[in-house]
């Protein structure tokens, strides 16, 4: 296979967006240029012994656990002076981590690096400062706003979600020809257009009645089960779909409730969320963003509950400015926004109109166009 019809598509599997993100730009790949080699893999699976499970798995404990913490660090290190001084801690840590990564790219040198998580940004900035490979490098940011370890010298350019993240890495030294708003990539499914009426049919609803659609990633953490605990005892005409993910015992718990409440429908690990959100008026879940853009690309408002300090906090940020959705801190936050909603349509008409200066639903699309033709 000629080098240059060659393209790398990396992320890393701690957390679901990077890697939904990479899937979305994969897929619009095979679509439009079937011919080329294109491949999404996963900057974790190049590390040595169980350190690629380990990085997953206490980023995971630490924004269960330490959120606090976790915000508290990724504050400081976004502040210049301080990621001066971790840059390079950041570079010796990826020797070790990457050096698997670095011989992959070495070995591949392809035309395009297309990089949805930070680790591979870092990587291969540097193997091309080296000289070791001349690939074109692509940062896909996946959150609103930007943080430092999304930046590096040989970043050819950068694709963000907002003209607020485009302004943040011009502040942050990016010269602003670089960077292009087309918007965090989300699969396909999310951009196709299916009436309300006809996901109520295939869900078994009722499209009279207003829904709310309740998620909190794929491992089911948080107390979204008592959100909907909540919302069932409202004396009003109300849908709830409740997705628990990898959660076992809060989709046991929750389903057994579910013959007595009609209204409540209960999933486990699902993969037709394009459906739920086209069947829901409002969206409850965390702040990652590629939950707000998938919500967002569907013209559903959020509800976005106990950010992760750091990333998701600076993406409510950004919803909260446009009118496209709220912060909630605990259940009754959320109890009480729904209720407005119920109480107010012209509310959820309001809001409706707002998400659609966020949606960017050929973000994936406009991605690889400009790679391979801008």
């Amino acid at each position: 296979m000629d080098r240059s019809r060659k393209v790398l598509i990396f992320y890393a599997s701690a957390g679901h967006g990077h890697e939904k993100a990479a899937q979305a730009v994969e897929e619009i790949y095979g679509k439009l240029a079937p011919h080329l080699s294109v491949k999404a893999k996963d900057v974790l699976s190049f590390a040595p012994g169980s350190l690629g499970h380990f990085y997953k798995e206490n980023y995971l404990w630490q924004i269960k656990y330490t959120p606090a913490f976790w915000g508290l660090f990724y504050e400081l290190t976004d502040i210049y002076w301080v990621y001066f001084f971790v840059r390079p801690v950041r570079r010796a840590l990826n020797r070790i981590l990457a050096k698997r990564l670095e011989k992959h790219m070495m070995d591949e040198n392809p035309s395009v690096i297309i990089a949805t998580h930070f680790m591979a940004v870092e990587v291969a900035s540097h193997l091309k400062e080296s000289g070791k490979i001349n690939s074109r490098l692509i940062s896909v940011v996946t959150d609103y706003l930007p943080h430092n370890v999304w930046t590096a010298k040989n970043v050819d350019a950068y694709i963000v979600a907002a003209e607020e993240t485009r302004e943040a890495l011009v502040k942050k030294g990016i010269p602003d020809n670089r960077v292009k708003v087309y918007g965090i990539p989300a699969e396909s499914k999310f951009s196709i257009a299916q009436s309300r009426e006809e996901a109520c049919k295939k869900l078994g609803l009722d499209k009279n009645i207003f829904t709310a659609l309740l998620t909190s990633g794929g491992v089911g953490v948080g107390t979204i089960g008592e959100i909907a605990e909540q919302l069932l005892k409202l004396k009003k005409p109300l849908q709830i779909l409740l997705v628990c993910g990898t959660n076992k015992a809060l989709f046991e718990k929750m389903n057994s409730l579910a013959p007595r409440h009609p209204n409540l429908k209960v999933f486990a690990f699902i993969h037709n969320m394009d459906e739920l959100m086209d069947a829901a008026d409002v969206v409850v879940g965390k702040g990652g963003g590629l939950t707000l853009t998938e919500s967002f690309c569907k013209g559903k408002p959020v509800i976005i509950f106990r950010p992760v300090p750091g990333q998701e906090t600076r993406n409510v940020d950004i919803a909260r400015k446009y009118g496209a959705g709220f912060l909630a801190m605990n259940p009754n936050d959320v109890v009480q926004k729904i209720s407005e909603m119920l109480e107010a349509p012209e509310k959820l008409v309001r809001l409706k109109d707002s998400v659609k200066t966020l949606a960017k639903p050929r973000a994936a699309l406009d991605i690889v166009e400009f790679v391979e033709h801008g």
